[in-house]
């Protein structure tokens, strides 16, 4: 009977740390692979939307200026900004990371466009479902 028991306590140790593990591999930052990885609608703390679109055009909505609307593309762990009505002609390129549909994290912004910048990188995004 001990022994039983013993043997049941092991196997849920072993099961819950699976499962820890893989809701803490679920919030780990990773590069996106994919548009669909982050195709949705994020917004921020401080109520910054973006939505980036499966057919690579976004829109970014603060509450500081008109509508950002253009286009991204995503190439390795990076996302390019480029061909919208505010900031014209120059991209804006960042380090992109996603945590499984629940953060969306622009950081290292290579972006002349102040605006762009500031408001893609003043808070985390966290997807709107």
């Amino acid at each position: 009977m001990r022994h039983t028991i013993l043997a049941v306590a092991l196997v849920l140790a072993l099961l819950s740390s699976c499962v820890h593990s893989e809701e803490e591999k679920a919030k780990t930052p990773r590069t996106p692979r994919q548009v669909s990885e982050v195709t949705g609608i994020w917004r921020t703390l401080h109520q910054n939307t973006l939505e980036l679109r499966q057919k690579g055009t976004y829109v970014l909505i603060t509450s500081v200026s008109k509508a950002l609307a253009g286009e991204f593309s995503l190439e390795q762990d990076h996302i390019t900004f480029f061909n919208d009505d505010v900031c014209g002609g120059p991209s804006g390129t960042y380090r992109i990371q996603v945590a499984s549909e629940q953060k969306l994290l622009l950081s290292e912004p290579d972006d002349p466009c102040t605006l762009r910048r500031t408001q893609l990188t003043a808070d985390p995004f966290v997807y709107a479902s």
